[in-house]
């Protein structure tokens, strides 16, 4: 039996250290006569944006992002000479502003499949974002890969910084499923959320509580 690794995440007091440090970094960068941020200060504020979408609405990257990549790869079927190679073209919409309806976000993500998410208002307010304030900052980048890799080198040394540890933005996404899976949601309704494609992967998930698991068993024995 292959035992499957268990994903990094972080919880709730964990990422608000992050955001803090971050919020930190940003406010650094506020020109009060200008009542703006410098250039630097706006590339914060827009990651800080993604870590509340991957944290509290279970965003991959290329979510927030936007992706269009192409991989080859090489195959050979059964009964034939030689060897064929296929382009695939992965591409995946940045988040704008207008698929942010109510306390809903509509997602067209992995796998060109549509899913309606959390929008996590509240960490927003944590964030000092105000939901008026996305029409500025959406869409965060520009397709060519710049700001995927710059979000992500940014938020490693982030997590080094704060928290001893280096974690890759995907951790938010596994803390948020994570999360929900430990205050006892269905898998169904963590499916439909994060937008996994089959059920039985989510069970890594039910590592975030333990002890919330154990308290439901009391319930049923």
């Amino acid at each position: 039996m292959v035992n499957k690794k268990l994903p990094k995440w972080v919880n709730k007091k964990e990422f608000e250290l992050l955001l803090e440090e971050a919020k930190k970094q940003r406010d650094k960068c506020w020109k009060p006569r200008k009542k703006q941020y410098t250039k630097r200060g706006k590339r914060i504020n827009a990651y800080i944006t993604a870590m509340v979408l991957g944290f509290g609405a279970g965003l991959r990257i290329s979510e927030v992002t936007g992706l269009n990549k192409q991989q080859e790869y090489t195959y050979k079927k059964k009964d034939q000479e030689k060897a064929e190679t296929k382009t695939i073209t992965s591409e995946i919409p940045r988040l704008t502003f207008d698929k942010i309806q109510d306390r809903f976000i509509k997602i067209y993500g992995k796998g060109q499949k549509e899913r309606t998410t959390y929008f996590p208002s509240r960490l927003f307010q944590r964030a000092g974002i105000r939901k008026d304030e996305l029409k500025k900052i959406l869409p965060i980048g520009d397709y060519d890969g710049h700001y995927y890799r710059s979000l992500q080198y940014w938020f490693s040394n982030l997590s080094k910084k704060v928290l001893k540890k280096k974690l890759s933005f995907h951790c938010l996404r596994h803390s948020f499923a994570s999360i929900l899976a430990g205050s006892g949601k269905p898998l169904h309704e963590i499916q439909a959320l994060t937008g996994h494609s089959r059920l039985d992967t989510l069970g890594i998930y039910t590592h975030a509580n333990p002890e919330q698991t154990i308290k439901g068993m009391e319930d049923l024995f």
